[in-house]
């Protein structure tokens, strides 16, 4: 992806379509859509055959809301980051199938107690900005547990579940981060 965008950006900066001290930048934000977007498609693809579309769409509609405010890890090269979130994609496919309401008795406590202890595990310049990113995750974890509710109250208990499941799951991923923090101190 680096190869891909690199070259592309130098190209644009050769036509005169980009200024050379904007080719950094610019190839920054065009790997960055080529891996979400393969991402994204991958998962609704895969969703669409696995007869999972709109689970999918609920999916990457909450990750994408969540992973902004809460952080967490992130893999070193772009194929283990693929791998790993496809994996992730995959558990929550299985929860749906397979698990029963009641597994939202482990997931949901289990996963905000995650958010509430450790979220978000971003870096701060100043305080004011880790607050106000707290007051995001809160909004977030609030929003997440109106749809939820939402969904249990009309009986779509895939989705109850689902929810729950991407909850925990994100949560999850936030724990390498604090590891990690914890080794260097």
């Amino acid at each position: 992806m680096e190869t891909i965008s690199r070259r592309l950006s130098i190209f644009l900066a050769k036509r005169g379509l980009i200024e050379e001290d904007e080719v950094d930048i610019i190839r920054f934000a065009v790997e960055l859509l080529l891996t979400q977007g393969i991402q994204i498609v991958s998962m609704l693809v895969l969703g669409y055959f696995l007869q999972f579309f709109w689970e999918t769409v609920l999916y990457l509609c909450m990750l994408l809301f969540l992973k902004r405010y809460t952080g967490g890890y992130h893999a070193k090269t772009y194929g283990r980051c693929y791998l790993i979130t496809m994996i992730i994609y995959l558990l929550v496919l299985l929860c749906v199938e397979y698990l029963n309401i009641y597994s939202l008795l482990v997931f949901l406590p289990a996963g905000l107690g995650i958010f509430i202890y450790f979220g978000p595990c971003l870096s701060y310049k100043t305080m004011l900005e880790r607050r106000k990113q707290q007051l995001h995750l809160k909004l977030s974890l609030a929003l997440c547990l109106v749809l939820l509710l939402l969904f249990l109250g009309i009986h779509e208990f895939r989705y109850t579940i689902e929810i729950a499941a991407i909850l925990f799951f994100t949560a999850v991923m936030m724990l390498p981060v604090f590891w990690k923090k914890s080794k260097t101190i």
